[in-house]
């Protein structure tokens, strides 16, 4: 029975056990021709590549396990004929090729059962340390999620990304803040986010309504004018995220936005130049 509930993914198999598992197997095939002609030949070589095969299987999955396998039969056959007489250096060893050639399918059934398994252990051990994670996020302080966002999203340059508390306040830094604003970590923590807004804004009362908004609706869209630390203006698209804890109290907020200034000069002159032919028309 599968231990995964449906909101648990556990991680794949990687390509990496997918190919170690058929490599052993070749490794054991070459080892085991180099030694056939000498004093230390391997007097049951199926033995040991059903044991590759097994361990395959087990690590990777039956396509892992297949994969052995043909690596495994196709050395067995070559010890069959002619050419591989070399290797028949046992009276019985014919026979035992033969009874592990046939043997192969039940040692790619048997690693995928153990694959199986060790899945159900990976899986209860997945869905473990997803709700201890969650559980710890959820036990840490304010201080702690802040600093968890500041390393998430400090080195992103081409958008200014932070955290405002319920009152507007800058709570967090990134370094889209110094290249979109012109502000320094120890400048920006603690300023009211009314110093972004164009006078007309603030008159009209718009930082309030975007996060009345937000906290209303969970978000608030805008493209507006904002303004930089040397009172240059530039125009912004943007959204404010509202912020809460499990139990639905408002922390803050998110607030992330770009630069589109020169998009939305791009577009008015295209607009203008519109309406000149309109005119001319």
């Amino acid at each position: 029975m599968s231990t995964e509930s449906p909101d648990i993914k556990v991680p794949p198999v990687g390509l990496r056990a997918l190919r170690s598992g058929p490599a052993l197997t070749l490794v054991a095939v070459l080892v085991v021709a180099a030694l056939a002609s000498s004093p230390y030949a391997v007097p049951a070589p199926s033995l040991f590549l059903l044991i590759t095969v097994v361990y395959a299987a087990a690590l990777g999955g039956w396509k892992a396990g297949l994969a052995s396998a043909l690596v495994a039969v196709l050395y067995l056959g070559w010890l069959l004929t002619g050419a591989g007489a070399v290797a028949q250096y046992h009276p019985l060893n014919r026979t035992l090729v033969m009874i592990g050639g046939l043997a192969l399918p039940l040692a790619v059934g048997a690693g995928w059962g153990l694959h199986r398994a060790l899945q159900g252990e990976r899986s209860l051990d997945w869905d473990r340390m997803r709700h201890e994670a969650r559980d710890a996020g959820a036990s840490r302080s304010k201080a702690e999620s802040d600093d968890r966002f500041r390393t998430l999203v400090e080195q992103i340059r081409d958008y200014a990304v932070f955290m405002v508390d319920r009152e507007g306040r800058a709570t967090t830094w990134n370094e889209g803040v110094r290249r979109l604003l012109g502000y320094e970590e120890n400048e920006f923590l603690g300023q009211p986010g009314q110093i972004l807004f164009t006078p007309e804004d603030r008159a009209r009362g718009e930082p309030e309504r975007e996060l009345r908004t937000a906290t209303e609706e969970g978000h608030a869209s805008d493209d507006r004018w904002l303004i930089r630390k040397d009172g240059t203006r530039f125009w912004a698209t943007g959204i404010t995220a509202r912020l809460t804890d499990r139990t639905g109290n408002l922390l803050g907020f998110s607030k992330v936005f770009r630069d589109l200034t020169r998009e939305k000069q791009a577009q008015d002159l295209l607009r203008e130049r519109r309406s000149r032919r309109k005119l001319n028309d």
